[in-house]
């Protein structure tokens, strides 16, 4: 791979495996440009380009690319976007984990928390009501039991829900990629 790069300040304005820099300015594969002073660029061999490059983004030297303000605009978004629903996948995981409560697992996926929704709507439940745990052993449960275990799901998943919030702010807020990088869950 071949980069054609400012001398001033070493930003890369083009890359590609088939550049040419001589006095009659600087092309590639189907494009010219030569409204250019060639003197004031230089022609480089690298092993590889950043996954998101783009032309003026990036300045390259000693073997290390450095992303500017260019390369944010490019790279942010997406890379706030990737953040946001990698937090969003931990928080649903999280939302419907099997749960410890009363000493035993239970599910809490969407069916299981969709069941106890109904069985709590009606207010109340058979003397002999029974609710099957993660590994689908019955255990004797009353009303309240339930009312509790559905009060244990609602607390995890709203803890998660406002730490996707917080997490959400940070990676918007956060102005470079290395800064969306260091947010974890």
């Amino acid at each position: 791979m071949k980069i054609i790069k400012r001398q001033s300040d070493n930003v890369v304005i083009f890359a590609g495996n088939d550049l040419v820099l001589d006095g009659d300015g600087c092309r590639g594969a189907g494009w010219q440009f030569r409204n250019i002073d060639p003197n004031d660029l230089t022609l480089e061999t690298v092993d590889s380009i950043p996954g998101q490059f783009v032309g003026g983004g990036w300045s390259y030297i000693d073997g290390v690319w450095t992303g500017n303000a260019i390369a944010d605009q490019v790279i942010l978004p997406a890379k706030r976007a990737e953040k946001i629903a990698q937090f969003t996948a931990l928080a649903t995981a999280a939302n419907f984990a099997a749960i410890e409560y009363l000493g035993h697992t239970w599910r809490a996926d969407s069916a299981s928390q969709g069941l106890l929704a109904q069985v709590l709507a009606i207010g109340s439940v058979p003397e002999n009501m029974y609710w099957r745990d993660s590994s689908d052993t019955p255990h004797a449960m009353t009303y309240a039991d339930l009312q509790g275990l559905g009060a244990a799901i609602l607390a995890r998943g709203l803890a998660a829900d406002n730490n996707l919030m917080t997490k959400t702010a940070a990676v918007n807020e956060a102005t470079t990629a290395e800064g969306i990088d260091a947010i974890a869950w």
